[in-house]
Order: C-alpha cells, then sequence, then structure tokens
C-alpha cells in the first residue's frame, strides 16, 4: 500500500486497520500538511459567515465568549488569555475592546471589563451558531473520531516543540493544566442539550 508519504511500514499498518484496503486506495490522500492548512481555512471561512451577521471579528468572538466563560476580566487577564490565539500585528486588544463598547456589548469599570445585558445577549445567539458550526464540522464522526485526531495532532505538536518531553511542573496537575504531548486528557466538556442552552461551555477561541 503507498501513501502520498511513501510506502506503509508494517508497523504503521495497524493505524489504517479500520479502513478498507478499497477505501484507502481509492481516497486520494494528501500529506498532512494539506489538510491542516485546508480544514484551517475552511473553518474560518465558516466562522467569519457566522459571524458576520452580527458584524462581529473572531477577535470580537474571542473576547466576548472569553467573558462570558470567565466572568469579568482585568484587561491584562484577558490579555495572557487570549495571547495563545491572537497572532502578532493583528488588532489589539484595546482596539476590539473599543469597538465593543462603542457598540454598547461592553462596559470598562477602570481597567475591568464586563459584558453587558446587550452583549450576553449577543453571545447566547451567536454561541448557537457557533455549535452549529461545529455540528457541520463533525457530520459523520463521532466525539471519539474527535479525540483521536487531536490527540494525535497533539502529539505531533509536541514532538516538534524543543523542550515540550521535559519533566513536567508538579504543579500543573493542581491547576489542571497539562502540555501538548504530556498524555493527559482534559475532563470533557459537557454538551448542550438544546442550541443554546449550552452557550457558557464553548471553548474560548474556536
Amino acid at each position: 500500500m503507498h501513501l502520498p508519504w511513501g510506502p506503509l511500514s508494517p508497523e504503521r499498518q495497524p493505524a489504517l486497520a479500520s479502513l478498507s484496503e478499497e477505501a484507502v486506495m481509492t481516497t486520494p490522500l494528501k500529506p498532512i500538511g494539506y489538510y491542516l492548512k485546508a480544514l484551517d481555512a475552511l473553518i474560518t471561512e465558516d466562522f467569519a459567515r457566522t459571524l458576520s451577521a452580527y458584524e462581529l471579528t473572531r477577535r470580537d468572538w474571542q473576547v466576548l465568549n472569553s467573558l462570558a466563560l470567565q466572568g469579568p476580566l482585568t484587561r491584562p487577564a484577558l490579555s495572557r488569555l487570549l495571547r495563545p490565539f491572537w497572532e502578532p500585528g493583528a488588532r489589539t486588544l484595546d482596539e476590539v475592546a473599543g469597538v465593543l463598547i462603542t457598540h454598547g456589548l461592553l462596559a470598562a469599570d477602570a481597567d475591568t471589563l464586563t459584558l453587558t445585558e446587550a452583549g450576553r445577549r449577543t453571545h447566547a445567539e451567536v454561541a448557537s451558531l457557533v455549535e452549529a458550526g461545529r455540528a457541520r464540522l463533525m457530520r459523520g464522526l463521532t466525539d471519539d473520531d474527535y479525540l483521536r485526531t487531536v490527540t494525535v495532532l497533539d502529539r505531533m505538536t509536541a514532538n516538534l516543540t524543543p523542550g515540550a518531553h521535559e519533566q513536567p511542573d508538579p504543579g500543573a496537575d493542581q491547576a489542571g493544566i497539562h502540555p501538548p504531548g504530556s498524555g493527559r486528557r482534559a475532563a470533557p466538556v459537557p454538551r448542550p442539550s438544546r442550541p443554546g442552552a449550552g452557550a457558557t461551555n464553548h471553548r474560548t477561541a474556536p
């Protein structure tokens, strides 16, 4: 059996045991980098369409969602929370917060940001649309499929991250924080029983 990266070695064959020979041979598989880039672009486009009805950007949503999940936060605390998801050179937190405050979705008390009533209402409405988008993404797949995929990507990321295999911080267990590739699974996030019911269960940055 041949795949885009070369012959499938015996030790790698069990990974495709759930696929029939015919399915693998008739599917033009591409290198993993293609799927990572293509899926990221498609998720971004789908997410942008979802937010456009509310004239929000992805960063606007991440701020709203973070405050909905965490409650009021100071600007430095919110900035630290979002730093892993925000590439440098784009809109700053102050710029995003300023727009949301102007639109009546956020209120600022000194250095602390909080959702207004309109902000909470908008977040709940958008959260139900975001959940619908995730349902489209997972069409034909199970939660176990998702977990296996993320676990593999987590391990690959750790394999190429300098220092990722160093001894973990003993305090990480108490804080519930585990580095990529550590083999520790986070507690499952409860899924909403109806659209919008689990708005506060959404991840900070989809």
